[in-house]
């Protein structure tokens, strides 16, 4: 995973660099650190499939880089990027990236003590909480 983020990283600094109407295309190693924080919030107890810690961090990928961008096509680079090291890493792009939308996040449960940072799949579920 650190691996593939760091090329990731390294691919997007240099295919998507600033412009005038892109200025806000500025990544740095803490977009990196926001990634890793986010995949460490991750309990073992809830969440110990190799799958699971996969959709976890193309989340987080997605959360950090992919928001930023403004095209689809600038979206879509960072996505076949996603993809491609998903599938060196022995796994399914179609299973981590095969419902509407991929979320993770700890308030599902109201006042759970502790709060589990996990996958939230179902979407009606996510949409009642919020």
């Amino acid at each position: 995973l650190v691996e593939s983020a760091l090329q990731i990283f390294e691919d997007i600094g240099e295919e998507l660099r600033p412009t005038p109407a892109k200025s806000h295309y500025t990544f740095n190693l803490r977009d990196i650190w926001k990634v890793f924080q986010g995949l460490c919030s991750v309990s073992v107890k809830k969440s110990d499939s190799e799958l699971t810690i996969c959709k976890c961090w193309c989340h987080e990928m997605v959360r950090v880089f992919v928001d930023r961008l403004v095209n689809d096509t600038d979206r879509e680079f960072i996505l076949a990027m996603l993809k491609q090291r998903i599938r060196a890493m022995n796994q399914n792009d179609i299973l981590v990236f095969g419902q509407e939308r991929l979320v993770f996040g700890n308030f599902m449960e109201a006042g759970a003590d502790p709060k589990y940072y996990v996958e939230i799949p179902d979407s009606g579920k996510l949409k009642a909480v919020m």
